[in-house]
């Protein structure tokens, strides 16, 4: 597990992934095969989802649901 700082996130690297997936954040949580931990692009992407969750107090989520 790793800690990144800004935005606030907990990283880890597990192959408990969909199997079509790199990584996926949910909330201030990221998850990413160990295959990728050097993948600088993967991880930037999935932080792009964390800071966005954090700039809408998580109400992203429940936009999205509600958008179905």
């Amino acid at each position: 597990m790793k800690i990144n700082f800004t935005p606030p996130a907990l990283i880890f690297y597990t192959e408990s992934l969909p199997e079509s997936l790199g990584g996926q954040a949910r909330g201030p949580i990221i998850r990413i095969r160990p295959k990728y931990e050097n993948d600088l692009g993967l991880l930037k992407h999935e932080l792009a989802h964390v800071q966005v969750w954090w700039l809408t107090l998580g109400l992203i989520g429940i936009a999205q649901k509600l958008s179905k």
